[in-house]
């Protein structure tokens, strides 16, 4: 049948052609839409790690028994990172603090009393160029094994790899007047949980 339909209108055109003239017809021009599909499957399990935390040095002189207020940090070795590779619950890292124990056994002072770190929120920065709308650096105020978080991603955010980095400004200690001289270390522990808090 639509060879048909062809026939007849070429037949019509061939007629009116006798006659000395063509009459030629415009078409209308017409828009058509398609779509452009991409499915993107992850080559493996999505992977939430946290990949590095820092370690902090300060150094400090006790001057007639007076309390230490805001002793910047002297030295931060590392940064805080976390690699995402397609969680989209959002992520949350938390951090405490242990006691500052003696490294000296025989002293008469087993451990800082009192102490107290501070944590405002370091630069961060994007580390494999991820589109993913970005993590956020919290402060932190650490007085014992309470987990304050410190690095959070809301659901959605904070695919890629993401790095917190703190100046040694931005980490500072109190320590109470009646403390004795010495050195004393403590456990950081840092604690990535899946979604945010």
């Amino acid at each position: 049948m639509r060879l048909t339909r062809i026939s007849k209108v070429l037949i019509g055109v061939a007629a009116l052609g006798v006659g000395g003239f063509v009459q030629a017809t415009t078409g209308q021009a017409s828009d058509q839409g398609t779509k452009a599909i991409v499915n993107l499957v992850p080559a493996t399990e999505s992977k939430l790690e946290l990949t590095q935390a820092p370690s902090v040095t300060f150094n400090g002189e006790i001057k007639d028994q007076q309390a230490i207020s805001g002793l910047a940090a002297d030295t931060v070795t590392g940064s805080l990172k976390v690699l995402n590779t397609g969680n989209t619950a959002g992520w949350t890292v938390n951090v405490a603090v242990g006691d500052f124990k003696n490294t000296d056994s025989s002293s008469t002072a087993p451990a800082l009393k009192g102490v107290v770190l501070h944590f405002t929120p370091g630069s961060v920065n994007n580390l494999d160029d991820s589109v993913s709308s970005a993590p956020v650096g919290l402060g932190a105020v650490l007085k014992d094994t309470t987990p304050q978080p410190i690095f959070k991603a809301d659901a959605g955010n904070g695919i890629g790899t993401w790095e917190q980095k703190h100046s040694a400004d931005n980490i500072t200690i109190d320590v109470p007047n009646g403390n004795e001289p010495g050195s004393y270390q403590a456990d950081l522990t840092w604690t990535l949980a899946n979604g945010p808090s």
